[in-house]
């Protein structure tokens, strides 16, 4: 873990009041988005995983 994310996450830890996870899915069908507020350590299995992407091109 980088020390950004780290101290992201001791902040959140923190101010856990002001974090919340937000996750927005089937955009196409029928649009949903899905909070968790708090502390995420509490409700989920936490796994450090870094994703990256970029767009092999540009569209517009």
């Amino acid at each position: 873990m980088n020390w950004q994310r780290a101290r992201s996450w001791t902040s959140a830890a923190e101010a856990e009041e002001a974090f919340h996870l937000y996750r927005v899915f089937q955009f196409r069908d029928e649009p949903k988005l899905y909070i968790l507020k708090g502390s995420l350590a509490d409700q989920v299995h936490l796994e450090p995983i870094d994703y990256g992407a970029s767009f092999r091109r540009v569209v517009g």
